[in-house]
């Protein structure tokens, strides 16, 4: 049995899934009151996710060293502003607390992959710049049997109005990102969820 499992890290909502082979098992996010500070945040993270990794080591008799961790890379874009700078390195530094977890409970450095989600999505048959919402749509057809068909709908018309010139960039950005509020709405699957499952499934496939 191979056991992977997903991670996309961020300092307000963390997604994480956990893949048997290419079964999905177990997916949910880690949010930590909004009220606490920077740190404060990333030791509630690392504390709710040390006993997902106990739990799969305990109810499958398997060893740490036999689970893989694929961790979502901070994507190093060209931004103006101190508010970038200061995101990436919130994302580093809770990137680098659960690795620190992960080789306390002996990983192997070989078992921890970082992994950009533009390379993540080829490996499952996305297109690498595709938008959130269309992560949302794959996943939820593809794990959860719900019919997809009316967000397909939605993408498909925003990119034909964004084809013809229709729309700006700016209002392209936006309709999609209304579409992944709607999908998380009426799914409970958000960007984060979303996320962490194309990073576990890609792994596994």
């Amino acid at each position: 049995m191979k056991i992977s499992i997903g991670l996309d890290l961020s300092t307000v909502n963390s997604g994480y899934s956990v893949f048997h082979d290419d079964k999905l098992i177990k997916y949910g996010s880690i949010k930590p009151k909004t009220t606490l500070d920077v740190l404060q945040r990333i030791e509630v993270m690392c504390e709710e996710f040390r006993p997902i990794i106990k739990e799969q080591c305990d109810k499958h008799n398997v060893f740490e060293d036999e689970i893989i961790f694929v961790i979502e890379n901070i994507f190093l874009g060209f931004f103006k502003g101190r508010n970038q700078v200061l995101g990436f390195a919130n994302l580093g530094r809770i990137s680098g607390a659960v690795m620190a977890i992960i080789f306390n409970n002996g990983q192997p450095a070989e078992n921890i992959i970082l992994r950009n989600a533009n390379v993540a999505r080829p490996m499952v048959g996305l297109s690498g710049s595709c938008q959130k919402c269309e992560v949302q749509s794959w996943v939820i057809n593809k794990f959860f049997n719900i019919d997809n068909s009316d967000y397909e709908g939605l993408i498909d018309a925003v990119y034909a109005q964004k084809n013809v010139g229709d729309i700006s960039q700016g209002v392209y950005k936006k309709r999609m990102g209304d579409i992944s509020k709607l999908i998380e709405s009426e799914t409970n699957i958000s960007e984060d969820i979303a996320d962490a499952v194309l990073l576990g499934y890609g792994e596994v496939k």
